[in-house]
């Protein structure tokens, strides 16, 4: 994560933004919470048609 300080309306406000190597570690947990919610959706309601991801 990078940040950075800025002033608004006189207070002092840190920024933050993710780096590339934080979007990749946010892109493997995303992936590994979408497994999850598919594999506990077939258990609760075994009927339904796969979910595809957003």
């Amino acid at each position: 994560m990078a940040s950075t300080w800025s002033t608004v309306n006189g207070r002092e406000r840190r920024t933050y933004q993710l780096t590339d190597s934080g979007r990749r570690a946010l892109a493997g947990e995303r992936a590994g919470w979408h497994e999850f919610r598919l594999t506990v959706g077939r258990f609760l309601d075994p009927g339904s048609p796969p979910v595809t991801p957003a």
